[in-house]
């Protein structure tokens, strides 16, 4: 079966705690392109809206600006521009899993969105990209855990991926005002209870985590991100079973302080395993 996935995640998180997230993917079956956009808005009172959008044609990464993203929305278009404070990050391919690709294109920018239906906002932004070349449920994952932290001096990004044979990947870099350029690592320890609080090694920065408040958790493929039956059927046959929680909590390196969002994700039996927060 022909396959490919590919998806962008932009997100900017306001001073008040409100957090934005835009969503762009799209699915090649069978030499055919299917696109499609969504917006997530988790404001500061707990609440959570979810906005689909409209068809999006497909875009090769090099073809891309991650700088300026439009979503087509019921009462018009959203408008997100970002003014990348650092350099991009793209990690080798996993030993593990060589159809996985992720690249973090932009780590920490200030980000302005305007928009009818989630109105206008300002704040820190991230963007990454991420390319599958083989159906998720063929893959073998268990557990994925995510996160981006802006703190005042420092960004820093990690992922730790576990396969169900056992074997991992993991990548990661820091960045460090007033230098543009990131410093990857590839030992990254995550060490977070069911609550979303603890500690995130990445290389030699030891990262304290305090969530704040649950922003998901529950079906990745839920109806409120797939809205037709029939997709969602697609969707599940394709990725599987999944389950993510994601959280809005504190960061801090040393005397370094911010912000972060970060999420644990399960695939297939795992999801039994650990029942969502």
């Amino acid at each position: 079966m022909t396959y490919q996935f590919r998806k962008l995640y932009a997100d900017v998180l306001s001073s008040d705690g409100t957090l934005c997230i835009v969503y762009l993917s799209w699915v090649n079956l069978l030499g055919r392109w299917y696109g499609r956009s969504g917006v997530e808005l988790y404001r500061a009172d707990g609440t959570r809206t979810v906005h689909l959008g409209g068809d999006v044609p497909p875009v090769e990464r090099g073809d891309l600006d991650a700088t300026r993203i439009v979503v087509s929305l019921p009462k018009g278009q959203l408008l997100l521009r970002y003014e990348p404070e650092h350099e991009g990050f793209s990690p080798p391919l996993p030993a593990v899993c060589p159809s996985l690709s992720w690249s973090v294109l932009v780590p920490r920018a200030r980000a302005r969105l305007s928009s009818a239906d989630v109105g206008d906002r300002e704040g820190l932004g991230y963007v990454d990209w991420v390319t599958l070349s083989r159906p998720t449920r063929l893959l073998r994952f268990r557990e994925l855990t995510w996160g981006r932290a802006h703190l005042a001096n420092t960004t820093v990004v990690f992922t730790a991926l576990d396969l169900a044979d056992g074997r991992a990947w993991r990548a990661g870099a820091v960045w460090t005002k007033p230098s543009r350029a990131p410093v990857t690592v590839s030992h990254i320890a995550t060490g977070l209870d069911s609550a979303g609080s603890g500690q995130v090694k990445v290389g030699g920065a030891a990262l304290a985590l305090r969530a704040e408040r649950v922003l998901h958790a529950g079906d990745a493929f839920g109806p409120d991100r797939v809205s037709k039956p029939l997709d969602r059927l697609v969707v599940r046959a394709i990725g599987g079973r999944t389950s993510e929680t994601r959280w809005l909590g504190t960061a801090r390196l040393g005397d370094d302080e911010g912000h972060a969002v970060y999420e644990r994700v399960h695939f297939g039996a795992a999801v039994k395993e650990a029942p969502c927060t």
